[in-house]
Order: C-alpha cells, then structure tokens, then sequence
C-alpha cells in the first residue's frame, strides 16, 4: 500500500510465464471506485486496437475501456485502464437497469467489503497480443488496507471521517458541469502545441456547497492545472453533502478533468454486459 498524499494505491507484481506484470489500483477519495493501471515490458498492445476488455469473476459484468499508454521511468510500458468500481466489477446483471441501480447506490464500506469476497482473478480478454489472467487471491485485507488509507487522506484533507461514514448524500454538481467548460478554457499554449492532458483535482466545499479551495491530486502540465482549478473555483455550483441526519455539511468533491482537442475520451471503463 502506498500512502501518497493525496491518494492510495494498492500495486502487485505478478508472475505471467516469464513476464511480471504489475497491477495497481489508486482511489483518490472514499469510493469504490479505483482507477486501474498495468505495467509491463513484456505486454504489447494488440495492433489497431485502442480498448481492453476485462472482467473479475467467471460470468461477471464485463468491462471495456479505452486505453492510455505511456512509459514509466524504469523503461516499462504503463497502460492506464481508467476507473472501474471494485463494488459492482464481480456481480452479474440481468440488464442495463440493475447494473445503473447497482452504479448509483451509496458507498459503503461493509458492502465493499462484502464484494471483495467475490473478486477472483483480473481476466483481460482483449486489447492486448494475447488474452491473459492475473489471480488477485484474497481482496479483502488489500480493500480494508485502502480504506484506512482513505480515512489518513480525509483527516489530513481536514474532512470529518466518522460524519462522513453515515452521510446520506454526497456532494454532487448542481448541474451539468460540461457546461462549466467552454473552447476558450483550453490552455492557448497547449492548443497551440495542439497536445491534450488529464488531470485530478479536489475541491473542499463548505455547507452551503460552495468551492473554497482546490487542490490538484493527479497533475498535467501546469497550464491544465491552472485552467481546472480556476473553472471549478469560478464556476463550480453543488448541492451540498448531508450528514445521517439529513443537516448539510461541509465535504469535498474530486473532479478529473480530461482537456482533449479532436480525439474519444481514454481511460473510461464502461459495462459491456
């Protein structure tokens, strides 16, 4: 478990033949959610190919994303996935309308707990040369490793963890925040060098759910930075967070921002079935 200061990440090296692939699950706030990376100088992305596909358990939902690829600085080859929720990734839907149910409900923590009971294997099925399967074992003590880790981050965030536990709405935009962003909000240097970024951001809101700070957690270049922080603080609306007893409450709100000329989206991991 690497407990950075603005996220957790739980990273793996497995044996594959005469490979080692590393497997790393980061979460940037109380979810679970985790966005999820491999990492290897054996794998090689399937030519003309751009999504991998993937699932958790034998007949589970199945996942496909749109890759991101870059090298790490050991030389490796780093393939981000994007998000996945470890909560529904080892469930079986009958249709699209219990797997959204399932994808809007709550986080809690006893009910990841309880799915991390179900997580077999990481089996990739396409996007890659060749089809590969990594055996998590256990997940349990991994997923209550990262959910301490997550408390460390909210107290050092200055959030009230045990009020968090037991709210019952978190806080969420009170509108579209597409159109927060607008054409002129890209980069004039970056639009000239006509190059994309990504990055994470987190707001603090206070009661009211107005933004009173923010903090870059995964960073781009520095221009994206600036341009995502200044959107969220000028324009950023919410509806607050409420606690058990219904009251608003200061919270947080983690936005990732993907700035893109032309191109789909990457690193989004959407249910296939």
């Amino acid at each position: 478990m690497n407990y950075a200061e603005d996220s957790c990440q739980l990273t793996r090296d497995f044996a594959y033949g005469d490979e080692i692939i590393t497997l790393s699950l980061e979460r940037f706030q109380p979810s679970d959610t985790v966005e999820m990376a491999l990492a290897s100088s054996e794998l090689r992305r399937a030519p003309r190919e751009f999504t991998t596909k993937f699932q958790f358990a034998p007949g589970a939902v199945q996942f496909e994303a749109r890759q991101f690829q870059g090298e790490l600085e050991d030389g490796r080859d780093y393939f981000g996935i994007g998000p996945v929720r470890l909560g529904i990734a080892a469930v079986s839907f009958g249709d699209a309308d219990e797997f959204q149910q399932a994808a809007t409900t709550l986080y809690r923590r006893a009910d990841e707990l309880e799915a991390a009971r179900k997580l077999e294997g990481l089996m990739v099925t396409e996007g890659f040369t060749k089809d590969f399967t990594l055996d998590l074992g256990p997940m349990v003590p991994p997923i209550q490793a990262m959910q301490a880790c997550m408390d460390e981050l909210l107290t050092h965030w200055g959030v009230d963890v045990e009020r968090h536990r037991t709210l019952t709405r978190p806080a969420v935009p009170a509108e579209d925040p597409q159109t927060w962003v607008t054409p002129a909000d890209f980069p004039v240097d970056e639009r000239q060098r006509r190059r994309g970024g990504f990055n994470t951001v987190r707001l603090l809101l206070d009661a009211a759910g107005k933004p009173t700070s923010c903090q870059v957690q995964r960073a781009g270049a520095d221009s994206f930075n600036s341009a995502a922080c200044r959107i969220l603080m000028e324009k950023g609306k919410f509806e607050p967070a409420l606690d058990a007893a219904g009251q608003p409450m200061p919270s947080y709100f983690v936005a990732n921002f993907r700035f893109q000329l032309f191109t789909a989206p990457a690193g989004s991991a959407r249910r296939l079935r």
